[in-house]
């Protein structure tokens, strides 16, 4: 019963679930959601109901089924049914087959996942079982390099320390390794099958390092065993994957709001006929009854005949003038939209050779928004840097280490003339240079704060060591933890684990400066103020940096603080809360050790592009949670407060002055929190991009959703709408293509409904001379093929091929280029004109000449194909010049 649709039981989120260890039977009655997962629309039954559904939500599909109807109507049709049933179901089958499309790869991709095998544990056995048939509390055994299944608790490990690691390349892209911890209370248990199938365990409270997540990949681990504790829609991968929002363009809004206004210019047209039927039929049309005999089931009461006909006319008009809102207009546009994403995708101009990256358009329906950019909010780290950071400079308790100076105590600037100091270090990265001798004399001479600063970079960090083709390879969650890390190991200060040093314990810690300054003792003023400056000093120089500071504890005092900190991590109420205010009690009373600064360059072509787009009025704002880099409007903390209500508009208002803003030391939150100030009141179109996880938040909050393919993961790539390898593309995305599309876009929309009307008021204009009596001008076959086949392929050609510039062009070039279109337009608009006028003359004096000519309906069907001609040379004629 479950599985149809409208007999679903309503969904219920649950605050938290307790499963039993090997107790199906109580778990099943639970009724837990099983792991077979579907991501598909339809199946062989729902489809055609379904997609049919769906289609006639569109309030054009539905508009024709209401025509077909009536035309089903002998009475008031005077057009047989296939004029309308040819283009219909035409539309309708293209959409169906796409859409069967989509859903056929989409049941072939959960099939793939639903067969694939793992191993549990049945009595004392390992059974094989395919994914879709695992279900809550089953115990699974996870091997090295196997994905996992569902969402699982560690409850033992191979590893030692109870420790196992993981790749959650699938979940946020990053390949980096990452350590999971199993449950202190079931660590002994190891691969004993006896004893896993017998253990039934107690209530224990969960830490997220105690859970592995279905998509994660296990790595450098042999074995794992855990208990399935959510499976198939109620894993954490699943819920996120929540229907993406559609997101309806101001072309969208147009269009529909020209529909309406054509649907009101074809009633007025009706309503014209009808007035003017129910005059002809009082006063003129009983002289024509031998041409226009009255049906037998009208009054044969003059007066009330008149009425009766008029409001059948009114029918009869609305089925003959109905091609003046086409059928084809929203496959027509799709089509095109399809194609102009393409061209994205094909452009060679933005094509990232280096890291292999395509340019990728994720949507088809933003292209023309994306003209209508006026703000963009990026991301720097990773987004306008390279991304490849090298450790370049240090302070060390009031010392500046690697500014090197001339004779004369010159800094030199240019590094190209000085000689980079070669180290004995094998393994030294590749991009990491230093010219400093004095650095490294000191540290010869053992100096201690000189150790103890970088002691601090070999110990405090999350890296893990894998070994690799002979070598060690440090996998790190950033980029300026693996590059201070192996800065240190070039200095020969190599990695390690130390638990305890000469009867002393230390804490390190290191953080942004902001955050460290509050943890630091009373009487490190006059040391932070000097540091302080030379952290200025790099932020000038666009270097990210980072405060270390160091505390040394006794053993009373770590004892107690360990004990505070075990119970918070095993509390089952408020466990973050408890866990920061632990944290809170022994991070404080630092010693400042000193500061780093990591260089990481712009990328290529990002002044060049900034400039440019600044140029075409877009303003720019860099929301970063680095140091101040190339310019400063307001800190982190600052902007904390400018969000408040009392401030928010007046920050609003001072930065809409701005053609650029830089807001740092910026949080995730504050991030998308500065895009919805803008968006909700300047109601301008905004474009954020960004590279990494952390600027997801950010990107989703924006109108138009761009994501970097850098190397901070595939997080913010799978949630943007546009894809590409760097910053400098976004230029040509929004001043080439973007413009060519919103041009060829609004040229098809103005010649799709000008021939649309042109056709319309053919029929028009034949009521005045044929009795208002609803007869066709053109022969049933021309009416249903003129959308379909004989006037969409030049119009659709213009919407797809149009190019009003070259790109390699001057400014001079392009105006005087402009200037010649504006006279174009001028001559397009009188042929426009003419083409009109000399079609409707046509007509009125083949119609005046017709009323004495034969009514035969070989002759009639000449006589149409006679004015079907005209109007599609004039439209060929038109198109010419408008392109």
């Amino acid at each position: 019963m479950n599985k149809i649709p409208f007999l679903k039981k309503k969904e219920v989120e649950e605050e938290n679930r307790t499963i039993r260890a090997n107790d199906p039977e109580a778990n099943t009655a639970k009724e837990f959601a099983g792991n077979q997962i579907s991501t598909s629309k339809y199946n062989l039954i729902t489809f055609l109901p379904k997609n049919l559904f769906e289609q006639f939500r569109r309030l054009a599909n539905a508009y024709f089924l209401f025509l077909l109807c009536l035309q089903l109507i002998p009475q008031i049709s005077s057009l047989a049914p296939v004029t309308t049933i040819l283009p219909l179901v035409f539309v309708l089958s293209l959409t169906a087959i796409k859409d069967a499309s989509d859903d056929i790869a989409r049941h072939r991709s959960d099939s793939q996942v639903n067969n694939c095998e793992t191993k549990t544990v049945v009595g004392n056995e390992l059974v094989t079982r395919k994914w879709k048939d695992i279900k809550v509390d089953d115990m699974i055994r996870l091997e090295n390099n196997e994905f996992v299944t569902t969402d699982i608790v560690l409850i033992s490990t191979s590893e030692p320390n109870s420790l196992c690691y993981i790749e959650t390349a699938e979940l946020d892209g990053e390949t980096n390794l990452k350590a999971r911890q199993v449950l202190e209370e079931t660590c002994a248990l190891e691969d004993h099958i006896d004893q896993l199938s017998n253990f039934h365990g107690k209530t224990l409270p969960l830490k997220n390092d105690n859970v592995l997540l279905h998509g994660t990949r296990l790595r450098n681990t042999q074995w794992d065993f855990g208990i399935v504790c959510y499976a198939g829609p109620d894993t954490k991968l699943m819920k996120n994957n929540g229907k993406a929002k559609f997101k309806r363009t101001k072309i969208d809004y147009l269009l529909n709001r020209i529909i309406l206004g054509i649907f009101l210019f074809l009633l007025i047209m009706c309503a014209i006929m009808t007035i003017c039927s129910d005059f002809w039929e009082l006063f003129v049309g009983y002289d024509f009854s031998i041409y226009l005999p009255w049906e037998t089931y009208v009054s044969t009461n003059q007066q009330i005949d008149a009425l009766e006909i008029s409001l059948l006319v009114f029918l009869s008009y609305i089925i003959i003038l109905n091609i003046v809102v086409s059928i084809s207009l929203y496959v027509s546009v799709e089509f095109i939209c399809l194609l102009q994403s393409k061209w994205i995708d094909w452009d060679i101009k933005i094509y990232y050779e280096l890291n292999n990256v395509q340019a990728q358009a994720c949507t088809t329906t933003l292209n023309e928004e994306l003209g209508q950019i006026e703000y963009i909010f990026s991301d720097k780290t990773g987004t306008l840097i390279q991304n490849i950071m090298t450790f370049n400079k240090c302070s060390i308790r009031e010392k500046l280490y690697d500014y090197v100076t001339d004779e004369a105590g010159n800094e030199i600037q240019d590094t190209e003339k000085l000689k980079p100091i070669e180290f004995e270090e094998k393994e030294k990265d590749d991009y990491f240079q230093w010219y400093n001798q004095i650095l490294l004399d000191t540290i010869k001479n053992n100096d201690k704060d000189v150790n103890n600063f970088f002691a601090l970079l070999s110990l405090c960090h999350t890296i893990m060591p894998e070994e690799k083709d002979g070598k060690i390879i440090y996998q790190a969650q950033s980029f300026d933890e693996n590059v201070l890390v192996s800065a240190s190991r070039t200095f020969d200060f190599v990695f390690l684990i130390i638990v305890k040093k000469d009867g002393k314990l230390v804490l390190y810690c290191k953080g942004a400066d902001s955050k460290i300054k509050e943890r630091l003792d009373s009487s490190e003023k006059d040391i932070m103020t000097e540091t302080d400056e030379h952290l200025n000093k790099f932020a000038t120089e666009d270097f990210r940096t980072l405060y270390l500071a160091y505390r040394e504890l006794n053993e009373s005092e770590y004892r107690e603080w360990s004990e505070k900190m075990n119970q918070a991590n095993t509390s089952m109420e408020k466990r973050e809360e408890k866990v920061k205010d632990a944290y809170e009690q022994i991070e404080n009373h630092l010693k400042l050790i000193g500061a780093t600064a990591i260089e990481d360059k712009l990328q290529d072509g990002v002044p060049q592009c900034i400039e440019r787009l600044a140029c075409a009025g877009i303003k720019i704002w860099v929301l970063t949670g680095d140091k101040i880099g190339f310019g400063l409007l307001i800190t982190g903390q600052a902007l904390g407060y400018a969000l408040e209500n009392k401030l928010k508009m007046k920050f609003l208002e001072l930065g809409t002055m701005c053609k650029a803003v830089v807001c740092c030391r910026v949080t995730l939150l504050q991030k998308a929190q500065v895009i919805e100030l803008v968006m909700q009141n300047e109601k301008k179109t905004t474009l954020a991009i960004g590279d990494g996880a952390n600027d997801v938040s950010m990107i989703q909050k924006a109108h138009i959703r761009v994501g970097i393919s850098g190397q901070e993961g595939r997080q913010a790539v799978l949630a943007s709408d546009y894809r590409f390898g760097q910053f400098r593309f976004l230029e040509r995305l929004l001043l080439v293509h973007v413009r060519w599309s919103y041009l060829r876009i609004s040229k098809f929309l103005r010649y799709f409904f000008y021939k649309n009307c042109a056709f319309t008021l053919c029929h028009f204009w034949f009521g005045f001379f044929s009795g208002f009596s609803a007869q066709t001008i053109y022969d049933p076959f021309f009416v249903a093929a003129y959308n379909v086949f004989f006037s969409s392929l030049s119009v659709l050609a213009l919407g797809v091929f149009d190019q009003n510039m070259e790109v390699k062009k001057t400014a001079a070039q392009l105006l005087q280029e402009i200037a010649q279109k504006h006279t174009q337009e001028k001559i397009a608009d009188q042929l426009k004109i003419a083409s009109l006028e000399v079609e409707n003359k046509l007509l009125r004096e083949a119609l005046f000449n017709n009323n004495q000519q034969s009514t035969s309906s070989f002759n009639n069907m000449v006589y149409g194909i006679v004015q079907y001609a005209p109007v599609l040379i004039g439209l060929l004629m038109v198109i010419h010049y408008w392109k």
